[in-house]
């Protein structure tokens, strides 16, 4: 299926490029061919479509052979749009997604490879969670359209707005209507917020309209009010189904989603060109959907930042109608809380709980929610490792219903959780509201967003590492940018040695946030260097080309790993927790080992953290492989 700029008067997309294919090798070079002449059309240079088929035709090709196995081969789909001074392509497909797998051989240099021909790239997730997304964006003097960064500054203010307004006691679900106000003119020119009661039916919360001329009057806001929420409306449907709509308006649509014909005029008057609906979902629930239309504005741009906005907006919804349920009666709280994925908790002024549902008490390690409500707060914290997203410690005190409770304001925070006696690592985003009717309590709301987080990092991660092989082919300077990259991401310590054929093992790179901890390191590894010939550790993996993974380090394993007493004891002293040392392989070869530790983080490297780096270890090791074959060739 093509669509190759459509220069009827009746598309706005006359300049933009669509291609989609069966998930087969035969229909990359077809592709190659409409988009090649589709990108001429637009006038881009030589140099910078060359490399446009090129990244492309990588990105595709790592869809066709990865993306499908396993379940029925689908589509994969290639959009194109210009920008300012730019050109961005998008490659998706609704297959497995970016996760680490066993089967798959890696990417090989295929992520280097585009992300030296693109000026930026990004993996992610596909449309609604499906398959996974590769962005690519390509520098092109002279292309005309909205700059990618565009909006940025705006959704920052919207973001403001949106706290403020839900750290309100005040607050209610309703009051997420503001949302209209916020997105108009900002992000669209019009926005209607509709929110689903208890029975499934729709009603308006908001609304605001933008005239072609300029002006945004109470009449307007009024008609988008009115606005009847027929079965066939885009705002019905994805607060239905939890699916974005879209759509170009057209004279039939308008007549479709319209009553009567007083109803098309009117809407035919504001001059709109688009259409879409974002469902507010909390969890797999809708709530609600959030409206917009533009005329001139690129609606895939707009569409993906209110996207953005509407995951806030349905979490201040959410955690609106929690805060009504709890100053009802104590036990709707219950019925209501109980049923929860989410844990919930609620603390006295001296900060002792007073109430915990069972998913808190799952989150918080205990063994029923009486041992909860006897313990003490900061027992409770010292049960975890806690740090901010960037790997700084969160104080007792900094915690949301701790701030709360002192009077202070607090909006959500994100927090990596690491479960002390376990080691199993959590990411967490806790909120907290102050009820104040019979005294001052905290509302906590807990979400373990683990697995969303995990893969957010771990797709950034691999762009990254895309940048660090791509970066340079001089080996030893490649290999000490992954180390860098990998702490803290992967783990507490890196480590990255290069089997030499014939001779000893090479260690290439060593890093750990402490400088001191890597000097440490690195003296250690002078008076006892890696040998082959003993141990489990290095030498089963260069021996057997197989991971060695333990979950948990034992003191009789660095008894069994350590050459002396002196060894032994400095290995203690690191406070390891957890290893993973994997295979670099390369053409049926282990050029080396990535070696990845955690200490005092006191995570555990779970099998889904190896089967990832295990992914990362064979993508270096094509690395390593092409390095090399680039330096013979010079030679």
């Amino acid at each position: 299926m093509v669509s190759n700029g459509d220069t009827s008067d009746e598309s706005p997309d006359r300049v933009r490029f669509r291609f989609e294919l069966p998930a087969e090798p035969s229909g990359v070079p077809l592709l190659r061919h409409e988009l090649t002449r589709w990108a001429q059309g637009l006038g881009i240079e030589d140099e910078v479509l060359g490399n446009v088929r090129l990244a492309v035709t990588e990105a595709v090709t790592n869809a066709v052979i990865h993306a499908y196995v396993g379940q029925p081969v689908d589509t994969v789909a290639v959009e194109a749009r210009p920008g300012r001074d730019e050109l961005v392509v998008r490659v998706t497909d609704r297959g497995r997604g970016l996760g680490p797998r066993a089967d798959s051989p890696g990417l090989g240099m295929g992520l280097p490879l585009i992300g030296r021909l693109c000026t930026h790239v990004d993996l992610s997730q596909g449309p609604g969670g499906l398959g996974s997304e590769v962005r690519m964006t390509f520098a092109a003097a002279g292309l005309t359209g909205p700059a990618s960064g565009e909006g940025s500054d705006t959704l920052e203010d919207i973001f403001a707005a949106l706290a403020r307004a839900g750290a309100s006691d005040a607050f209610g679900g309703d009051d997420i209507g503001v949302l209209a106000e916020l997105l108009v003119p900002r992000l669209a020119d019009l926005c209607s917020v509709t929110l689903l009661d208890e029975t499934g039916a729709g009603r308006r919360v908001g609304a605001r309209v933008a005239h072609p001329d300029g002006s945004i009057d109470p009449e307007g806001s009024a008609w988008a009010l009115r606005f009847p929420l027929t079965p066939n409306a885009p705002s019905a449907i994805a607060a239905s189904t939890g699916i974005t709509q879209t759509t170009r308006i057209t004279d039939a649509w308008r007549r479709e989603v319209c009553p009567d014909e007083t109803w098309a005029d009117e809407l035919a008057a504001l001059d709109l060109t688009w259409w879409a609906a974002i469902p507010l979902m909390t969890g797999a629930t809708p709530v609600g959907a959030v409206t917009i239309a533009g005329r001139d504005r690129d609606m895939d741009g707009a569409v993906d930042a209110v996207s953005r906005v509407a995951e806030h907006a349905a979490g201040l919804v959410a955690s609106a109608r929690l805060v009504d349920d709890l100053r009802r009666t104590r036990r709707r709280l219950e019925r209501i809380l109980g049923a929860l994925t989410e844990a919930v908790t609620v603390s006295a002024p001296e900060g002792r709980l007073v109430y915990a549902n069972e998913a808190a008490v799952r989150l918080l390690g205990a063994a029923d929610v009486d041992e909860l409500l006897n313990e003490t707060p900061a027992a409770l914290a010292k049960r975890f490792r806690i740090t901010d997203e960037h790997g700084r410690p969160v104080e007792f005190g900094a915690l949301p219903s701790r701030r709360v409770l002192s009077g202070n304001p607090s909006e959500p925070m994100l927090t990596r959780s690491v479960h002390i006696a376990t080691g199993r690592a959590y990411w967490l985003r806790t909120s907290a509201t102050l009820l104040d009717d019979d005294g001052p309590l905290a509302v906590t709301v807990i979400q373990d967003v683990t697995a969303q987080t995990e893969g957010e990092h771990r797709n950034r991660f691999l762009a990254d590492l895309g940048e660090a092989l791509g970066s340079t082919l001089e080996l030893d300077e490649m290999l000490r940018r992954l180390a860098v990259l990998t702490v803290p991401t992967l783990a507490d310590w890196c480590v990255i040695d290069l089997v030499t054929e014939g001779g000893p093992v090479h260690r290439v790179a060593l890093h750990h946030s402490d400088s001191e901890l890597v000097r440490r390191g690195a003296e250690l590894n002078q008076r006892h260097p890696p040998d082959l010939t003993r141990g489990e550790g290095i030498a089963k993996v260069v021996r057997e080309n197989v991971p060695v993974h333990a979950e948990v380090i034992t003191d009789e394993m660095l008894q069994e790993g350590a050459y002396d007493e002196e060894h032994l004891e400095a290995l203690r002293a690191f406070g390891l927790r957890s290893a993973a040392l994997l295979p670099m392989l390369a053409r049926g070869r282990t050029l080396g080992v990535l070696t990845l530790l955690t200490a005092e983080s006191g995570r555990t490297l779970t099998e889904a953290d190896v089967a990832f780096a295990g992914d990362v270890a064979r993508r270096v090791a094509m690395a390593v492989d092409n390095a090399r074959l680039f330096a013979a060739r010079d030679r």
